[in-house]
């Protein structure tokens, strides 16, 4: 998922678990998985001039089944550029 706040673009990965037995859902943030995003996010950006150059991943984790939802934002991924 891809967002706009104040003047920055923000690349969202939501993880699910439907229970904690094997991990957390932010345990799939690897990483290579961010290293992945890290590259999505920067060819979306060049291929989007018109969108903000100051830019973010952040992480919404998932875990339970409807009704019963655990929800958290990890906004400070850490990446190097």
């Amino acid at each position: 998922m891809i967002a706009s706040h104040y003047e920055q673009t923000v690349f969202i990965e939501v993880k699910t678990r439907s229970n904690t037995k094997t991990g957390f859902p932010e345990d799939g943030m690897t990483p290579k998985k961010v290293s992945h995003l890290v590259e999505a996010a920067q060819e979306y950006l060049d291929s989007h001039p018109e969108l903000p150059e100051d830019w973010k991943i952040e992480v919404v984790a998932i875990v339970g089944r409807p009704s019963e939802y655990q929800i958290e934002l990890f906004d400070d991924i850490s990446y190097e550029i």
